[in-house]
């Protein structure tokens, strides 16, 4: 065994994860609804236009309204809808609350321990792996990570992890 750390999984430390695997998802939404509303609004200020050329009144003004408060309300609505399925599958599965996972790094793999079992996983099955200030995320899966917290490493783990991540 090269290094060892463990991770107590709060639901802090969980919706930090859940967030750092949802975000590209989140910006992907949020850019589709604003084009689709920038579409809409455009094709309603063309097919209202002639209606407006005697002054805006108060259809007009509504039909704005609409649109820029859904410009304005689209990220918020998604991020909420990341933030309750976060909430749900954690508050909902008393096995991960407050689990607490030993890793233990090996030069080919990685092997755990937590009271919901043990695991050996090696290196080159991760998914991907993503750096945070706090954390490191071991991807197994799209929606699956082991997550390493950096206060609970050693400066050697870290750049242990780091030339795994390179190669």
């Amino acid at each position: 065994m090269l290094f060892e750390t463990e991770t107590k999984i709060t639901f802090d430390e969980f919706k930090k994860m859940g967030w750092c695997l949802a975000k590209k998802d989140y910006w992907i939404r949020v850019a589709i609804m604003y084009a689709l509303i920038i579409a809409a609004l455009s094709w309603s200020l063309y097919t209202f236009l002639p209606r407006f050329s005697t002054g805006v009144d108060s259809f007009g003004i509504g039909i704005i309204i609409f649109y820029v408060l859904g410009l304005i309300f689209v990220p918020f609505f998604y991020y909420y809808r990341i933030y309750r399925g976060l909430h749900s599958a954690y508050w909902s599965n008393k096995r991960i609350q407050d689990n607490i996972g030993h890793y233990r790094f090996y030069e080919d793999r990685i092997e755990t321990s937590s009271k919901l079992g043990n695991s050996t996983v090696r290196y080159e099955d991760f998914y991907r792996v993503i750096e945070t200030k706090e954390n490191f995320y071991l991807c197994a899966a799209t929606n699956q990570a082991l997550i390493v917290i950096k206060n609970n490493c050693s400066d050697g783990l870290i750049s242990f992890l780091h030339e795994k991540v390179t190669k």
